[in-house]
Protein backbone atom coordinates (compact mmCIF):
# COMPACT_ATOMS: atom_id res chain seq x y z
CA UNK A 1 0.00 0.00 0.00
CA UNK A 2 0.54 3.90 -0.15
CA UNK A 3 0.06 6.38 2.18
CA UNK A 4 -2.84 6.28 4.42
CA UNK A 5 -5.77 8.28 1.95
CA UNK A 6 -7.07 11.44 2.95
CA UNK A 7 -10.58 12.57 2.50
CA UNK A 8 -11.46 15.27 0.24
CA UNK A 9 -11.40 18.23 2.82
CA UNK A 10 -8.20 17.09 3.74
CA UNK A 11 -6.57 17.37 1.10
CA UNK A 12 -7.65 20.65 -0.24
CA UNK A 13 -6.70 22.10 3.32
CA UNK A 14 -3.22 20.51 3.17
CA UNK A 15 -2.84 21.52 -0.89
CA UNK A 16 -4.01 25.45 0.13
CA UNK A 17 -1.13 25.10 3.17
CA UNK A 18 1.72 24.72 0.83
CA UNK A 19 2.41 21.21 2.19
CA UNK A 20 5.88 21.29 -0.25
CA UNK A 21 7.59 23.61 2.16
CA UNK A 22 6.92 26.29 -0.42
CA UNK A 23 4.67 28.96 -0.68
CA UNK A 24 1.73 27.90 -2.97
CA UNK A 25 -0.40 30.48 -4.23
CA UNK A 26 -3.97 29.07 -2.73
CA UNK A 27 -5.97 30.51 -5.79
CA UNK A 28 -3.60 28.73 -8.30
CA UNK A 29 -3.64 25.49 -6.26
CA UNK A 30 -7.46 25.47 -5.60
CA UNK A 31 -7.86 25.62 -9.31
CA UNK A 32 -6.05 22.30 -9.70
CA UNK A 33 -7.33 20.76 -7.28
CA UNK A 34 -10.18 18.50 -8.75
CA UNK A 35 -8.20 17.98 -11.88
CA UNK A 36 -5.58 16.59 -9.67
CA UNK A 37 -7.80 14.35 -8.16
CA UNK A 38 -9.45 13.07 -11.17
CA UNK A 39 -5.84 12.23 -12.60
CA UNK A 40 -5.02 10.63 -9.50
CA UNK A 41 -8.10 8.33 -10.02
CA UNK A 42 -7.63 7.60 -13.45
CA UNK A 43 -3.79 7.23 -13.91
CA UNK A 44 -3.28 5.39 -10.21
CA UNK A 45 -6.47 2.65 -11.19
CA UNK A 46 -7.52 4.22 -7.47
CA UNK A 47 -10.48 4.82 -5.56
CA UNK A 48 -8.93 7.96 -3.71
CA UNK A 49 -7.96 11.49 -4.89
CA UNK A 50 -4.14 11.06 -3.33
CA UNK A 51 -2.87 7.54 -3.49
CA UNK A 52 -3.14 4.24 -5.26
CA UNK A 53 -1.33 0.78 -4.19
CA UNK A 54 -0.09 0.80 -7.90
CA UNK A 55 1.39 3.97 -7.78
CA UNK A 56 1.61 5.44 -3.92
CA UNK A 57 1.95 9.46 -3.47
CA UNK A 58 1.07 10.41 -7.00
CA UNK A 59 -1.02 13.24 -6.29
CA UNK A 60 2.61 14.49 -4.33
CA UNK A 61 4.40 13.94 -7.31
CA UNK A 62 2.02 15.77 -9.35
CA UNK A 63 1.80 18.98 -7.83
CA UNK A 64 5.64 18.77 -7.09
CA UNK A 65 6.25 18.26 -11.04
CA UNK A 66 3.69 21.36 -11.45
CA UNK A 67 5.29 23.27 -9.07
CA UNK A 68 8.78 22.91 -10.58
CA UNK A 69 7.32 22.75 -14.48
CA UNK A 70 5.53 25.93 -14.13
CA UNK A 71 5.17 27.35 -11.12
CA UNK A 72 1.10 25.80 -10.76
CA UNK A 73 0.36 27.20 -14.20
CA UNK A 74 1.90 30.83 -13.52
CA UNK A 75 4.62 30.00 -16.32
CA UNK A 76 2.86 28.06 -19.00
CA UNK A 77 5.84 28.97 -21.99
CA UNK A 78 7.32 31.44 -23.66
CA UNK A 79 6.88 30.84 -27.06
CA UNK A 80 2.95 30.57 -28.58
CA UNK A 81 2.34 27.75 -31.06
CA UNK A 82 0.40 29.01 -34.00
CA UNK A 83 -3.05 29.01 -32.58
CA UNK A 84 -1.64 32.02 -30.25
CA UNK A 85 -1.42 29.18 -27.36
CA UNK A 86 1.83 29.51 -24.69
CA UNK A 87 4.34 26.72 -24.69
CA UNK A 88 8.21 26.29 -23.49
CA UNK A 89 10.67 26.76 -26.31
CA UNK A 90 10.88 22.69 -26.20
CA UNK A 91 7.46 22.46 -27.14
CA UNK A 92 5.80 21.32 -23.79
CA UNK A 93 2.34 22.43 -22.81
CA UNK A 94 0.58 23.05 -19.80
CA UNK A 95 1.08 23.52 -15.89
CA UNK A 96 2.62 19.93 -15.93
CA UNK A 97 4.53 20.96 -19.40
CA UNK A 98 3.68 17.95 -21.09
CA UNK A 99 5.33 17.74 -24.71
CA UNK A 100 2.81 16.12 -27.37
CA UNK A 101 4.89 13.08 -27.78
CA UNK A 102 4.43 12.23 -24.04
CA UNK A 103 0.63 12.95 -24.72
CA UNK A 104 -0.01 11.10 -27.38
CA UNK A 105 2.11 8.40 -25.15
CA UNK A 106 -0.85 8.38 -22.66
CA UNK A 107 -3.48 8.59 -25.18
CA UNK A 108 -4.16 12.36 -25.10
CA UNK A 109 -3.51 14.47 -28.44
CA UNK A 110 -1.83 17.85 -28.64
CA UNK A 111 -4.95 20.18 -28.54
CA UNK A 112 -6.41 18.75 -25.71
CA UNK A 113 -3.20 18.92 -23.86
CA UNK A 114 -4.04 22.79 -23.79
CA UNK A 115 -6.95 22.42 -21.69
CA UNK A 116 -5.88 22.31 -17.81
CA UNK A 117 -7.61 18.76 -16.86
CA UNK A 118 -6.44 17.09 -19.77
CA UNK A 119 -2.81 18.70 -19.37
CA UNK A 120 -2.98 17.24 -15.86
CA UNK A 121 -4.54 13.84 -16.84
CA UNK A 122 -1.77 13.64 -19.45
CA UNK A 123 1.06 14.75 -16.91
CA UNK A 124 -0.25 12.64 -14.19
CA UNK A 125 -0.94 9.33 -16.89
CA UNK A 126 2.89 9.75 -17.64
CA UNK A 127 4.40 9.95 -14.32
CA UNK A 128 2.62 6.97 -13.45
CA UNK A 129 3.84 5.28 -16.49
CA UNK A 130 7.55 5.86 -15.52
CA UNK A 131 7.37 5.04 -12.34
CA UNK A 132 6.21 1.90 -12.91
CA UNK A 133 8.33 1.27 -16.18
CA UNK A 134 11.65 2.38 -13.86
CA UNK A 135 10.70 -0.11 -11.05
CA UNK A 136 8.94 2.21 -8.66
CA UNK A 137 11.39 5.05 -8.15
CA UNK A 138 9.99 8.33 -7.77
CA UNK A 139 13.47 9.77 -8.64
CA UNK A 140 13.62 7.47 -11.69
CA UNK A 141 10.33 8.52 -12.98
CA UNK A 142 10.83 12.37 -12.22
CA UNK A 143 14.10 11.81 -14.49
CA UNK A 144 12.28 10.05 -17.32
CA UNK A 145 9.62 12.52 -17.00
CA UNK A 146 12.14 15.28 -18.09
CA UNK A 147 14.46 13.88 -20.21
CA UNK A 148 12.66 10.70 -21.75
CA UNK A 149 12.76 7.02 -20.85
CA UNK A 150 14.72 6.27 -23.72
CA UNK A 151 17.46 9.03 -22.37
CA UNK A 152 17.01 7.43 -18.68
CA UNK A 153 17.49 4.27 -19.81
CA UNK A 154 20.37 4.87 -21.22
CA UNK A 155 21.96 7.01 -18.55
CA UNK A 156 21.14 3.48 -16.08
CA UNK A 157 22.62 0.96 -18.70
CA UNK A 158 25.45 3.73 -17.86
CA UNK A 159 25.35 2.62 -14.30
CA UNK A 160 23.75 6.02 -13.28
CA UNK A 161 21.13 6.42 -10.83
CA UNK A 162 18.95 9.01 -13.11
CA UNK A 163 19.94 10.75 -15.95
CA UNK A 164 22.93 13.18 -15.08
CA UNK A 165 21.16 16.38 -17.20
CA UNK A 166 18.23 16.06 -15.34
CA UNK A 167 19.71 15.84 -11.89
CA UNK A 168 19.32 19.41 -10.70
CA UNK A 169 15.36 18.78 -12.16
CA UNK A 170 15.38 15.39 -9.72
CA UNK A 171 16.87 17.19 -6.95
CA UNK A 172 14.39 20.31 -6.90
CA UNK A 173 11.51 18.04 -7.44
CA UNK A 174 12.62 15.41 -4.96
CA UNK A 175 13.15 18.41 -1.81
CA UNK A 176 9.44 19.41 -3.13
CA UNK A 177 8.23 16.05 -2.14
CA UNK A 178 10.70 15.51 0.76
CA UNK A 179 12.52 18.62 2.15
CA UNK A 180 15.03 16.14 4.38
CA UNK A 181 16.05 14.54 0.90
CA UNK A 182 15.57 10.98 2.92
CA UNK A 183 14.26 9.55 -0.60
CA UNK A 184 17.46 10.90 -2.10
CA UNK A 185 19.69 9.29 1.21
CA UNK A 186 20.99 11.98 2.52
CA UNK A 187 19.58 14.73 5.03
CA UNK A 188 19.98 18.39 4.56
CA UNK A 189 22.24 19.76 7.29
CA UNK A 190 20.96 22.78 9.29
Amino acid sequence: GGTEPVTPDQYQEQTLQGRFGKSIQAAEAESYIPFVQAAVRDAGGGTTETTTDDVPNLADVIWAVMQQESSLGRNLGEVYDTKGRPTSSAGAIGAMQVTEAAGKDVGIDVDALHEPDQNVLAGARYLAKMYKQFGGSWPRAVSAYNTGPTNLQFALDQGHKWAPVTDDYVRAVMELLDPDQQVLGRRRTP
